[in-house]
């Protein structure tokens, strides 16, 4: 029974003070499908609108397995509309669905304390799907699908969060964020988040996020339709991901940057955005290595790389991108960007390498498709066809464009990382 006046222990939401355990029988797998199970369940609880469900008060343990928990809705200006947690708690939650519930902030659950998720689904809830606000969050294989009112996921106060596998798509109001807390996302696939766009890490104190193995796929933002960070404390590392069809209506359609960020292994192919189609680096510094950069589109400058701070570029690919303006591949805005054993070639439109009051230094063994870059440096090859293949999967974890025999590039590097993209030893 939900209402008001829970705390005469008339009505209201469950208020877990001690070691509970609920079990139903529903069964959520093939969570990464992208498709939503259809198996309903056998136990239900349901807020009916009039409160939220469960309220974890400090030192409480909940285990939720099998359950439903839908239509939860505390009163006022409150967080967490199907689950609220209170540091010192644990609450594990398996094979469950919270869903269609409702908050000002984590309008499934909203969690200080220490949380544990696996094969389940959060979906369709207002006030974003689930809030870690200064607590420890493992989610391994769950979908957060289609909540809208803030992020499908939001790791804050410090917090920290890790997720493995699992899906997170169709977010009104963004994918992930990450403010002023650490996170670890790995084998998971971000894709369809709009408003926000796939991830914003941010923060002016230590905030750090790592992906690894992972997709960012068909996001939408003003800027950083794929990945945003930005923050004087804001750092990402992103390996062995693929950012593809994300869209910026500003900068930055697969990237942007304003922070430390380093992308490794990487490709990021068929981005849009007015400036910065693949990535836009507006400040901090940037380190990409052995990274693809293909087939993005800025209707300004900068067709791949709009790049406006300290960048390094070791082993990285930057073909057929276009611009409406300058810079099909690469777009240099009073800022330095040091190359070396890189190629930059066959810029759709717009030259290969365009600058403004800014400089591309070689640091040796580069090519070029034509001599807008100036590559001058030894090693380097301008106006030579790197025979570059198609963008497919050439083996590894994400698609490269493979020099075809007969290419000045093979073996035409010097002091390369020991692996190529794709993982394997270079000669």
């Amino acid at each position: 029974h939900m209402g008001s006046n829970e705390n005469g222990a008339q009505t209201g939401d469950l208020d877990v003070a001690g070691s509970l355990t609920i079990s139903g029988a529903l069964t959520i797998s093939n969570t990464t499908s992208g498709v939503a199970p259809t198996q309903m369940p056998a136990v239900i609880i349901d807020g009916n609108h009039s409160d939220r469900v469960f309220h974890l008060l400090s030192g409480a343990q909940l285990t939720l397995i099998g359950l439903t928990i839908q239509h939860g809705q505390p009163d006022g200006a409150a967080n967490g509309g199907g689950i609220l947690t209170e540091i010192g708690t644990r609450l594990t939650i398996s094979n469950s669905h919270i869903f269609s519930n409702s908050a000002v902030s984590g309008g499934g659950l909203y969690g200080s304390g220490r949380v544990t998720l696996t094969d389940s689904q959060v979906a369709e809830n207002s006030g974003g799907g689930l809030v870690n606000m200064g607590g420890l969050f493992t989610l391994k294989n769950v979908e957060i699908l289609r909540n809208s009112g803030g992020y499908g996921l939001s790791n804050q106060g410090q917090g920290a969060l890790t997720f493995t596998g699992g899906l997170i798509a169709d977010n009104v109001g963004g994918g992930l964020y990450n403010g002023g807390a650490q996170a670890t996302i790995a084998g998971a696939t971000l894709r369809g988040n709009s408003e926000h766009g796939g991830v914003v890490n941010t923060g002016a104190g230590p905030t750090h996020l790592t992906i690894t193995d992972s997709q960012l796929i068909a996001n939408t933002a003003p800027a950083g339709g794929g990945l945003l960070n930005e923050g004087v404390g804001a750092s990402v590392g992103i390996y062995r991901t693929r950012l593809s069809g994300n869209l910026a209506t500003g900068s930055g359609g697969g990237l942007f940057n304003n922070g430390a960020m380093t992308v490794h292994d990487s490709t990021l192919d068929h981005n849009q955005a007015r400036a910065g189609g693949g990535l836009h680096h507006f400040g901090g510094n940037l380190s990409l290595l052995n990274d693809t950069v293909s087939q993005n589109a800025a209707s300004d400058n900068g067709g791949g790389l709009y790049n406006g701070s300290s960048a390094v570029l070791n082993a990285v690919t930057l073909a057929q991108n276009q611009a409406g303006g300058q810079g099909g591949n690469i777009f240099v805005d009073e800022a330095q960007l040091s190359i070396q054993n890189s190629i930059v070639a066959q810029a759709a439109a717009g030259s290969n390498c365009a600058q403004s009051g800014g400089f591309v230094t070689s640091l040796g063994h580069n090519l070029e498709s034509a001599n807008s870059c100036h590559f001058m440096a030894t090693g380097d090859l301008p106006n030579s066809n790197p025979r570059l293949g198609p963008l497919q999967n050439n083996g590894g974890p994400t698609p490269t464009q493979a020099l075809l025999t007969g290419s000045p590039a093979i073996d035409a590097g010097a002091n390369c990382p020991a692996t190529d993209q794709r993982g394997l030893p270079r000669p």
